[in-house]
């Protein structure tokens, strides 16, 4: 008996051998005879699941269709951003920061508190070293896929902290380890989320090179209650000038990289809302520090207000300058007037408070979403990107 079987296995051996071959010869003329290269192909991995053949059976990704014909070429600006996925980059504007509802995964929930008096917190290290890419599904990329049709479903990589090199920073660096939010969080550059069917990306992205959650920091620790001193806010203006001219060419870069890797999208690049009224007239965005028996209040002067509300202007041109200068045809959405009427200083603002914290390396602590938009904001924001995707301004 055992020799029989060792016959039949020797027999089957050569008949399988045959059809393979037999295969191999059937997809050689298919070839020949000018049928793509994607028909054989799928013609031969058909084949060999029906052999059971030991040969690897893998198809091509799917790509989109080309020619005149094809949606990224359509008459309808709608089309031509949702035919294939939606990529959500950028830093903690896009990703939704101080939100919650947090992204499996993008978020680390640890009590940090290391000093607490009459039930407040007064002394903690620095959340933002453990709390990762905080992507909320409050985020205004919520709100764009939820007015539109994604053929290909939507992607969030957009990380808090991100700055320019973290989307892309050149062939030297390819998993951006000089950047310092997604490289440190083992991610690598964002701008290898998108291919060939991506059909639109968003992104707002430069806060951080200016460094403005630093800015913002030191504007406070400058101040003294009644919010008089405004020297030592103002002191920062050439280095934050300094940061945002440095940021625009790796910008253009960050922009040339996607139009490479997504050569069909709309890239839709948005800026950053004044935080204060065009025109402040006293002491705005107060935090308090220290407990409530023993605790007292920095607020930042309209002369401090004026000042952020400028810088905030200069980036958002250099933004959409450095969108024009990268000649992709992506669209820069400026949405500086974006919260006119719910300001920091609105009871209603479209802007999370900032609290405070004394912080071990840091002096003053203030919570990772201070500044950054609310829910109602992030609506906002989503409104503004879905009104560019369906009515772009001409050319």
């Amino acid at each position: 008996m055992g020799q029989r079987l060792t016959s039949e296995r020797g027999q089957d051996t050569v008949e399988w051998g045959g059809a393979l071959l037999l295969v191999a010869l059937l997809i050689g003329v298919l070839l020949a005879s000018g049928v793509a290269a994607s028909v054989a192909s799928g013609f031969e991995c058909s084949v060999e699941k029906v052999l059971h053949a030991s040969a690897r059976c893998s198809q091509p990704p799917s790509q989109p269709p080309s020619g005149p014909g094809a949606p990224w070429a359509s008459s309808d600006p709608v089309t031509r951003a949702t035919w294939g996925s939606y990529v959500s980059l950028g830093d903690s504007y896009s990703a939704g920061e101080g939100l919650g509802n947090y992204q499996p995964g993008s978020h680390i929930d640890q009590s940090q508190c290391r000093i607490s008096v009459l039930g407040h917190c007064v002394y903690h290290k620095d959340p933002k070293v453990i709390d990762g890419c905080d992507r909320s599904g409050s985020a205004y990329n919520s709100t764009v896929s939820g007015g539109y049709d994604f053929k290909g479903g939507k992607q969030t990589w957009a990380c808090s902290g991100s700055i320019t090199r973290d989307i892309y920073d050149g062939p030297n660096d390819p998993t951006c380890s000089h950047g310092h939010a997604s490289g440190s969080y083992g991610e690598g550059c964002q701008v290898d989320r998108v291919n060939a069917n991506t059909s639109l990306v968003t992104m707002t992205i430069g806060g951080n090179d200016a460094g403005f959650a630093d800015d913002l920091k030191n504007c406070y620790m400058a101040e003294r209650p009644g919010g008089q001193h405004e020297a030592g806010c103002l002191a920062q203006r050439p280095t934050i000038d300094g940061e945002i001219s440095q940021m625009e060419p790796r910008l253009v870069s960050d922009l040339q990289a996607i139009r490479a890797r997504a050569p069909h999208s709309r890239i839709i690049i948005l800026t950053y809302p004044r935080p204060f009224p065009a025109n402040p007239t006293g002491s705005g965005g107060c935090l308090t520090l220290g407990a409530s028996i023993v605790s007292y209040h920095l607020c930042l002067s309209a002369g401090d207000q004026r000042f952020l509300n400028s810088e905030a202007a200069k980036l958002d041109t250099a933004v959409c300058s450095a969108v024009q200068s990268a000649n992709v045809g992506a669209e820069c959405v400026n949405a500086y007037n974006a919260f006119a009427g719910c300001e920091m200083t609105d009871p209603h603002s479209c802007l999370q408070a900032p609290t405070a914290h004394l912080s071990g390396s840091t002096v003053i602590g203030i919570n990772p979403g201070a500044y950054h938009p609310t829910a109602q904001g992030q609506a906002i924001l989503g409104a503004l990107i879905n009104q560019e995707i369906s009515s772009p301004p001409p050319g």
